[in-house]
């Protein structure tokens, strides 16, 4: 596990997601999910999130081994998404909001009727990683823009 402290919140990695825990109550507030919840640990050790980064307490963005940058937005979790990764995932997934245990749990999920459509057209480039991502950085300039890196040395920016 990787940790991370920010506010007032400690951050933790899971094999696929983060979760988030108030330090003063040592309670789990937040789950951010992506994948199965149920690994082996065969599995768990290529499906992890590498790098994490807060942008407020309410947005989170996440990179690691499936090559995805994905940004969260707990306040509106519908408006959560892939920003770059795999063509099947681009605008494949919708994000739910459910309560567990007293826990936010925030869950990516496969939109079968997207999922199911063909995209047309030509078929452009990739801006995808293609290597797991290692770290993210967010740059505060006339154009704000957050900068991603993989592990394969590739830096991606993103407007």
């Amino acid at each position: 596990l990787s940790f991370a402290v920010f506010l007032e919140a400690v951050v933790s990695t899971q094999s696929t997601g983060v979760g988030t825990w108030n330090m003063e109550s040592g309670c789990k507030e937040r789950s951010l999910c992506y994948g199965p919840t149920e690994l082996s640990e065969s599995e768990q050790s290529i499906a992890g999130v590498y790098s994490i980064l807060s942008l407020s307490p309410d947005l989170t963005v996440t990179g690691g081994a499936d090559n995805c940058v994905r940004l969260w937005n707990a306040r509106h979790e519908t408006t959560s998404s892939v920003l770059s990764g795999p063509r099947e995932l681009l605008g494949r997934q919708v994000y739910r909001k459910s309560v567990i245990q007293d826990v936010e749990v925030i869950h990516a999920e496969e939109d079968v009727e997207l999922s199911h459509s063909e995209i047309k057209g030509p078929v452009q480039p990739s801006p995808a990683h293609h290597h797991t991502i290692t770290d993210f950085a967010f740059v505060k300039s006339t154009q704000p823009c957050l900068v991603s890196v993989d592990m394969g040395g590739m830096m991606k920016i993103w407007k």
